[in-house]
This record gives C-alpha cells, structure tokens and sequence, in this order.
C-alpha cells in the first residue's frame, strides 16, 4: 500500500480519476474496471508512476500488441515516461510496456509491480488453452 496523504498527483487527470489512482495505490492490488473512453491508460500509468516513485523500484505493464504504443503516446500526454521493449535486458527505465506475447522475455523479479491492460483477453487466451 502507498500512502498518498501528503501526495498530490500532479498529473492532467479528471479528478475522478486522481480519486480512483489514489483508491488504487493504498489498497496496494486493484483492479480498475472503467467503462470505455473514461481514460483507464492514463490511470494506470499514474499508478505506475506512483509505484516508482514511493517504492524506487519498476513497473512492467502488459498490453495487447496494438495498445503499447497507444500507451507510450498516452503516458507522455500525462508527464510520465514509459518505454516499449520486447525484452527485459534491453531496458532500464522505470515504466516498461510490452506486449503479452513477450512477457517470457522479462524476469518478474526486475519488477515490484506490473499492470494488465485488457486483462479480459488474458481470460480468453486461457479459456482455450483448458483441456476439455
């Protein structure tokens, strides 16, 4: 859990979406489940960001293929840097996207939190994957 009392988030957020960032970072593991359009990629890259900051370690955000670079752009539009890689050693930042199909190439223990973006497709990959 972070704790956001004396913290302000400085970013260009509705204010219902620095309440829901603020919700989600002291409960420590959320899910943000917004309707479409109400800016979910820029709440999880403020969470990101106040993981990083209050904890020094890193974030690894997991995304669909067509939705990283879509994030890298949203995430500058917010003052937060995150960087697309397709393997873990190639990078050192602090917030780093990439798509699903590479997560095998990050090793969980660079990372003190992680983001599932379009998590529900992860729900239908493993669905079929099920043995009859």
């Amino acid at each position: 859990m972070l704790d956001l009392t004396t913290t302000t988030l400085h970013y260009n957020l509705f204010d219902f979406q620095s309440a829901i960032v603020s919700w989600a970072c002291k409960r420590g593991r959320a899910g943000i489940f917004a309707d479409t359009g109400l800016g979910k990629t820029a709440m999880q890259v403020a969470w990101a960001d106040q993981v990083v900051k209050h904890t020094q370690g890193r974030v690894l955000i997991l995304a669909p293929l067509c939705v990283a670079q879509q994030t890298v752009k949203e995430a500058a539009r917010i003052g937060v840097e995150v960087e697309y890689a397709r393997s873990g050693n190639k990078t050192s930042s602090s917030i780093v996207i990439t798509n699903y199909e590479m997560m095998d190439h990050f090793s969980a223990s660079d990372f003190i939190g992680v983001v599932l973006d379009e998590s529900s497709n992860r729900k239908a990959f493993l669905e079929k994957s099920e043995p009859p």
